[in-house]
């Protein structure tokens, strides 16, 4: 079809757009209660309209300019994302060449902005792997490739689960009392950065690896997830005096969720594993969320961690969704 595309300056029409041309996803009417929802992204939407560093555009058919089609985007330090489940294009149009235009476009803006690549998420519900066939053939098509390793998010209903009193021995579980958010990225980095091979499995960068900037990151990470949570919440397996492994937790706060953990830092020294300390350290963690009402644990984990993925199966984590992230150099 014939079809022109547009930068949008105004919020309303842009909105009416966007929802014309995403209303067919699976997440935009009885969403799981972790997955994308309109009124959620509708909110991203009206704060990206007052972000510099965020565009939207619209493909509008030639002949009635009706909206055919949608995309935004954003750039972060020297690369562009794009979000999740665009470019939206509504089903008839999706062979008529309008979501590749649609993201050459964004391509074009982002070369003139001087960024090196483009990404995207592909989020999808764990179980259902047919859905957004057409963004992977579109992605392949406009040379976006996907990035290894893939994640896969899990959830628990803490309800459902008593959290076992034994702990097993040899080891001893305290909360993060005493401890610094530098304390606590350096037992992070010694948990998954320590070997080249813990590094394939914990990041997407290793090509840019520096341990300087890990560090640095890792610190930023856990002091904003302190500041977000309770010390009890966080636990740390002692072995005569010195820490040997952590788990950490974080409250998510959003009005479009149960109320709800983070998870995140599950990890224990390679020469003390096999001994139940990470079993320990979660189930320490699940007991002290439950006694502050949280509903839920939900956490993200690499798709070929298999040791880990083990491990929160044996929690009683469930499968919700499937992550990958595709790349382009610009």
């Amino acid at each position: 079809m014939d079809f022109i595309i547009e930068r949008a300056n105004d919020l309303d029409v842009y909105v009416n757009a966007w929802s014309k041309c995403m209303q067919h996803h699976h997440w935009f009417e009885n969403r799981h209660p972790f997955d994308y929802g309109p009124e959620e992204r509708l909110e991203q939407i009206s704060k990206g309209f007052d972000d510099e560093n965020t565009e939207f555009l619209i493909a509008k058919s030639k002949y009635d300019k009706n909206a055919v089609g949608v995309i935004g985007y954003s750039t972060h330090g020297d690369s562009g994302m794009i979000r999740g489940w665009e470019p939206g294009v509504i089903p008839e149009n999706q062979n008529g060449g309008i979501g590749e235009a649609l993201l050459e476009s964004c391509f074009d803006d982002l070369r003139k902005k001087g960024m090196k690549t483009a990404w995207c998420w592909r989020k999808g519900p764990y179980n259902s792997p047919e859905i957004g066939t057409w963004y992977l053939d579109l992605f392949v098509k406009m040379g976006l490739e996907k990035r290894p390793p893939g994640a896969v998010q899990m959830l628990l209903d803490l309800r459902d689960i008593e959290p076992n009193s034994d702990l097993g021995s040899g080891f001893e579980i305290v909360d993060a009392t005493g401890f610094s958010s530098e304390d606590l990225a350096e037992l992070t980095y010694r948990t998954f950065f320590s070997t080249p091979e813990e590094r394939i499995l914990h990041t997407s960068d290793i090509q840019d690896w520096d341990k300087e900037k890990e560090m640095q990151k890792l610190t930023n990470t856990i002091q904003g997830q302190l500041n977000r949570s309770y010390y009890d919440c966080w636990s740390i397996a002692m072995i005569e005096g010195e820490p040997v492994g952590l788990t950490g937790s974080w409250k998510v706060e959003s009005p479009y969720r149960p109320l709800t953990a983070g998870i995140s830092s599950v990890g224990v020294i390679p020469e003390f594993r096999r001994r139940g300390i990470a079993f320990a350290l979660l189930n320490n963690v699940h007991r002290a969320l439950k006694e502050r009402d949280i509903r839920y644990a939900f956490l993200g984990v690499s798709d070929i961690n298999y040791g880990a993925i083990s491990l929160y199966e044996h929690c009683e984590y469930k499968y919700v969704f499937q992550v990958d992230r595709f790349e382009k150099v610009l």
